[in-house]
């Protein structure tokens, strides 16, 4: 098992229960490798937040007895539908669960976003957001047309996603972060721009070959994939909501 089928499968790793035999394998890889290490342990306290918040969740003291007297009424004429509704006890238990389901699913929303590298992609955007334009070179091909330029300029193994490839470009340039390079494309939809980087000189690991993993940060969006080491990013400013739209807009050719 290589570190990237460890860190698809170390959100299903629970301290509280007994992992499969792939899962345990998982944590094994992680041990052994610094950054998985550092993302399981991040996982595994954040895990224990949530249930101690889950845990803390205290019904009232007279539920119980509120249940039993209702459960003893055998004779009484049932209400009807819409006093269940408004009843205090079915009350507190619906907020209850609905507390329960949309604290998850906030959980599993924030722990999408939380990815080893993540840091290296702000800084990234960071960079960006002080570029005047100037830094660009003119260019006028199509995003998918750059590899030879990229190649001239030290930079190999340019690619991006096929649904990318049609996107004219209108500038580029190769800089560089902790001396690593970068190739950043500015493309003309949504004043957009895409960087294409090696996944391993930053640390970044998410699943290869998985759908967009989006981003926030300040003002910009982001939109992360990864195809063997080479990443690709889109971001622009903007939400998440707009970005999910934009990529549904486009077309593998």
């Amino acid at each position: 098992m290589n570190a990237a089928d460890a860190a698809a499968l170390l959100p299903l790793h629970r301290p509280d229960r007994a992992p499969d035999s792939r899962v345990q394998k998982a944590v094994r890889v992680a041990e052994a490798d610094p950054a998985l290490a550092a993302a399981l342990a991040t996982q595994t306290h954040f895990d224990g937040q949530i249930l101690g918040v889950i845990r803390s969740i205290v019904p009232p003291e007279n539920l119980g007895h509120k249940l039993r007297a209702a459960g003893a009424r055998h004779d009484a004429p049932k209400p009807k539908a819409a006093s269940h509704v408004f009843n205090p006890v079915m009350l507190t238990a619906v907020l209850g669960g609905l507390l329960i389901i949309g604290f998850l699913a906030w959980t599993v929303i924030e722990r999408m976003e939380k990815f080893p590298g993540r840091e290296a992609a702000e800084r990234m955007l960071a960079a960006t957001s002080k570029m005047s334009g100037v830094e660009l070179d003119p260019v006028s091909l199509n995003a998918g047309g750059l590899q030879d330029w990229f190649y001239m300029r030290g930079f190999e193994g340019f690619s991006v996603p096929p649904e990318f490839a049609p996107l004219p470009a209108v500038g580029s340039r190769i800089f560089r972060i902790d001396g690593h390079a970068i190739a950043q494309v500015a493309v003309d939809r949504r004043n957009s721009i895409l960087y294409v980087f090696r996944a391993s000189d930053f640390g970044v690991e998410i699943p290869a070959d998985q759908p967009w993993r989006v981003i926030a940060h300040d003002a910009w969006t982001a939109a992360l994939q990864r195809r063997g080491d080479i990443c690709s990013m889109i971001a622009f400013k903007g939400t998440k909501a707009e970005m999910q739209e934009f990529l549904g807009t486009l077309k593998a050719p």
